[in-house]
Order: C-alpha cells, then structure tokens, then sequence
C-alpha cells in the first residue's frame, strides 16, 4: 500500500486545528489525522495559549492554510503533492524577556493529535538495533507506516540554521528549539517540520542504515545507498527513486566484498552519466550506470579511509573525494571516462568509419 496525502484540509472552530485525509490500499481505505497547537512557550513565558488570543480568524487560499495564533506566533499549512509542509512562524519575544536571563531558555511548540492512527517514535521500532533515523511515525491497524513527522528544520531571519527534534508523549507532540541556538538568533524566526507518507526503501529482517542520496538531473530521479548486515557483514546497497516517490527496479548489491563496507558517500557524474559510490572501508568505490547497473569493479586507493564524502565540479567533470587516514584528511581526484569517438573516411570522401571506444 502507497498512501497519498489529499489537498483537502478543514478548519473546525474552536479551537482553529488542521485535520487531513490519508487514503491507500486497494479499498481506498482512509486514517485521518488531526492536529492542533496547544501551546507555544519560550521556557515558562507563554507566547501563544489555545483558546486563549483567537482574535483574527484562519484564512485559507489555494493549496495553504493560514492561523494567526496571539501577537507573536503565526501558523501556517501547505498541501503539497507528497507532504504537508506545517511551519510556525515566531515573528518576536515578549519585551519582558531578554538579556536579563541567567540561562538560554528553550522554545517548545506542544501539539495535539487527534487521530486512529497509532504515533510510535520511529527510533523504538528499530529496538535494539541502532539507527540513524528520528522522528514519529504513525502506523495503522497493520502496524504499517501510513505516515511520518520528521525534524523540523529551524531557521532565523539572518540565515541561521539548527533543528528541532519531535518528542512524543501519549498524543501529544512537541518540537524544542535549543536555548543556546535561541540566544544569538535574529527574529522572525521559522521551524519547519514536514508531514509526509515515508516511502520504505529498504525492509526486512536485516538492518539497514547510514543513508546517502544524489540525484541526477538528467533523470529527475535519485540514487539512495546504505551499508546492510544481511550477508552477515556490512554491505553496501543501493535503490533508485523517481521523482513521484516510486520505487525503480528493487534494492540491488554496490559493494559485497569480505570485508565491512561501512557509511556510503556518493555524487552523480553528469559528464559520463554515472554515480560515483564510496564507503568507508578499504578505500574503494564503484562507479554505477544512471540504471543502477554496475559499470566494472571496485576502484579507488588501496588504504582505509574513514568518513568519506564526494562532490562533482560542474566546470571540470572531476569528482573529488575525501576521507581521513590515521588522523589525517586525504583527498583523490577522479575523473570518470566518458565514451569517446573517432571518424575518418573510408576512401577519400564519405562515407565516415565511426569507432566508438568506453575510456
């Protein structure tokens, strides 16, 4: 099942909320979610109180959804084609707080959830394996993902980033912005968290993690790798996704060598056509064709490298990849070779004998 988010929200009043349909499954069942802001604080200083400062009504126009929420908080929905994207806009601080504070004071945005759905901190399902993942994820009747509420990513009016990680309790949801980040930010300010069906790339009973994407333009689609433990040891692995989310083709092997193959870094060559994947291990990498079919062998150094990272220069068609060995950060240049041809008349004029050679 590949639930989808409808463009369909409803204002319910009092208090203001957002409720959207989910729909999927060969019977178009459907779960609905709905939210509400309950609260928005800075420390103990209330800035926004549910019920408390609804003078201005919501507006809606189009795809988004607007709620003036007090005098200093704004609420804002978008229905996107594959997420919601919820935003809070915090536009200054009370004039009774400032400098005078012992101690940083943490921003917490607290949340309502009205829905069937079961929310679950995505970190507990992978229990007790690690995993990189954080956010909550709500799951139907099934215990299967319908839908996911990652971090949100915080951002000040001089550009200033940080992130706000989701915290669950009972039906109750709150983003914290750290007050350390706050004390040197410039208002207004937005957190930005995204509302989305996940799409599940790489299931089962082995685990998988330390993901990395590129995308190739040329496609408009993109290039997911992840080390994976189901040959026993750290492989590398790989998925194509289209632009609408789909699954191209199934998960297919980057890397099984004997030894672990560990956090994955890659960068689309969009000179020859091909991605470059490297790992960290014993230096290697593997160039892979825009299909996902491995173009030769393993190539690279012949030393360890550890936290590995490519980018491709546009200008000059040459990857660069870099990596720490014994305590020292290392860079190699690769340049992928692209298809060359030659022509030259068979007798004096045309016709052209046209040789083409895969450098």
């Amino acid at each position: 099942m590949k639930p989808h988010i409808h463009q369909k929200r409803r204002v319910i009043n009092p208090p203001y909320w957002l409720k959207f349909a989910l729909k999927g499954g060969e019977k178009g069942e459907k779960a609905r979610l709905g939210i509400s802001l309950e609260q928005v604080r800075l420390g103990e200083k209330v800035l926004y109180a549910a019920g408390k400062d609804e003078r201005r009504p919501p507006a809606a126009r189009g795809n988004r959804a607007h709620y003036p929420r007090g005098e200093m908080v704004i609420e804002e929905y978008a229905a996107l084609d594959a997420v919601v994207e919820q935003s809070f806009i915090v536009t200054r601080l009370p004039a009774d707080v400032g400098a005078q504070q012992a101690a940083p004071l943490p921003l917490v945005i607290e949340l309502a959830l009205q829905t069937d759905l079961k929310p679950v901190v995505r970190a507990q399902q992978a229990a007790p394996l690690p995993t990189d993942a954080e956010g909550i994820v709500f799951l139907d009747g099934n215990d299967q993902e319908v839908l996911a509420y990652g971090r949100a990513t915080v951002r000040d009016a001089a550009g200033r980033e940080t992130t706000a990680r989701p915290a669950l309790e009972g039906t109750r949801l709150s983003l914290t912005v750290p007050g350390e980040w706050l004390a040197g930010a410039t208002y207004p300010l937005l957190v930005d968290p995204l509302i989305g069906d996940p799409i599940l790339v790489s299931g089962g009973p082995s685990f998988s993690g330390a993901p990395a994407v590129a995308y190739n333009p040329d496609d408009d689609e993109w290039l997911v790798v992840w080390k994976d433990n189901g040959n026993g040891n750290w492989d590398i692995f790989g998925q194509r996704v289209s632009a609408g989310g789909e699954l191209l083709g199934n998960n297919f092997a980057v890397s099984s060598l004997p030894d672990d193959e560990t956090l994955p870094s890659l960068a689309w060559d969009g000179n020859s056509g091909r991605y470059l994947v490297g790992w960290q291990g014993w230096g290697l990498g593997q160039r892979v064709w825009a299909d996902g079919t491995l173009d030769g062998g393993p190539i690279g150094p012949s030393a360890s490298a550890n936290s590995p990272d490519h980018a491709y220069g546009h200008v000059s068609g040459i990857i660069l990849g870099v990596g720490e060995i014994y305590g020292d950060v290392y860079a190699q240049r690769y340049a992928i070779p692209v298809a060359r041809f030659t022509a030259e008349p068979l007798s004096g004029t045309a016709p052209l004998a046209v040789t083409f050679t895969n450098q």
